[in-house]
């Protein structure tokens, strides 16, 4: 009965969070677009090579109206969205919840950060997670070279998509590099060597072709040939393009300090991965995640998306890992009263992190009050 109830619960908050990022889909395909979650998407080579160019060279050359495109274009990141939560939770579901499981799947940090905060959108870094669980999947079941080889190529796309996905390149190559692997051929040429290298020779020219206020014009141009409204997608991402560092760092001085209260956020969304038996032993890993995502906190503003790009990986990693291995029924060695984890596992529906922005002024963010706004209308 318990175990029937707690599965209830989570695929219903699950199915609940896909409602809302549907809804936001069907809205901005409705009003034709929008500055930053479809403008990232449509950034082009008009101008030359770009970083973050690639998707929108790919959904720009289709022979498709603005609105074939965007619809093209949401249900292909939807669906990565419903791969990402099938592959986590189905396995999960099958084989029974615990209080460790459940704290890790609720943590408004982790999976379900694109769900509260009705300003997010699914942006790039979810081709990275796509490709991470595709990978997981891989190393924990499937164990096949093709697969490792098809991963790999996928993610140098996705860096070429954006940059902000290099941000998956240690816990990818823990997957690449795990001992649970099959051994193929192409494992004995050391496949994380090779995945890490076709990493930062792509990393290279993105760092070099940043953009400028010229690249920014001509993509915006192509966008607007192509039949988008550009008043509605070119002044966000595309615009940022012709940014140079210090007027993106200027950016900050308006929400400075209240930015400094993401660091706590921060804090209260690592807790559940703290309190497993994989964080303790995986330390080294979740530094480097974190050492790969401190570049994005000094020059981007976005603090609760690369918060979330951190705890999300992790909670991928041990939810999966420990769901083969057998070992979700010892996901932590810690006892804690039970009052004190029914009270985490509470917190959970009434805070959630922005994407962006002052904390103090982005209004109360969690599952609990976008529930209430859905059934509010």
């Amino acid at each position: 009965m318990k175990q029937t109830l707690l599965k209830f619960v989570v695929v219903g908050i699950y199915a609940f969070a896909i409602t809302l990022v549907l809804n936001r889909i069907v809205s901005v395909i409705q009003t034709g677009g929008h500055n930053w979650a479809v403008g990232e998407w449509l950034i082009n080579y008009e101008g030359g090579f770009v970083r973050r160019g690639l998707t929108g060279q790919l959904l720009l050359s289709l022979p498709f109206n603005s609105t074939i495109v965007l619809i093209i274009l949401f249900l292909s990141i939807f669906s990565i969205v419903v791969y990402v939560y099938f592959s986590v939770l189905a396995p999960l579901i099958k084989s029974g919840l615990n209080f460790f499981s459940l704290l890790l799947l609720l943590n408004p940090a982790g999976l379900l950060f694109i769900a509260w905060d009705q300003n997010v959108f699914i942006r790039k870094e979810w081709l990275g997670m796509g490709i991470l669980v595709l990978l997981a999947s891989n190393t924990f079941k499937f164990k096949s070279s093709r697969i490792d080889l098809l991963a790999i190529l996928l993610f140098v796309c996705a860096l070429m998509s954006s940059e902000v996905n290099a941000v998956y390149i240690p816990a990818i190559m823990y997957l690449l590099s795990h001992p649970n692997r099959k051994l193929t051929k192409v494992n004995l040429y050391s496949l994380d060597k090779i995945f890490l290298v076709l990493s930062t020779i792509t990393l290279i020219p993105l760092i070099i072709f940043h953009g400028d206020t010229n690249t920014s014009f001509l993509a915006c141009e192509k966008i607007r040939s192509s039949g988008f409204d550009p008043l509605l997608n070119c002044q966000g991402a595309i615009e940022t393009l012709g940014f140079s560092l210090g007027q993106a760092l200027e950016h900050f001085k308006s929400d400075y300090p209240g930015y400094l209260l993401y660091f706590p956020l921060a804090l209260f969304g690592l807790l559940p991965l703290y309190l497993t038996s994989w964080f303790k032993s995986h330390r080294r890993l979740v530094n480097q995640m974190m050492l790969f995502a401190l570049p994005l906190f000094l020059i981007a503003w976005d603090y609760g998306r690369w918060i979330s790009i951190v705890v999300s990986q992790a909670t991928v990693l041990i939810l999966m890992e420990g769901n083969v291995a057998k070992k979700l029924d010892r996901l932590s060695t810690i006892i804690l009263p039970y009052r004190l984890k029914i009270l985490l596992v509470i917190s959970c529906c009434f805070w959630g992190l922005g994407h962006g922005g002052n904390p103090l002024t982005n209004g109360w963010i969690g599952f609990l009050p976008s529930l209430g706004k859905f059934l509010i209308g």
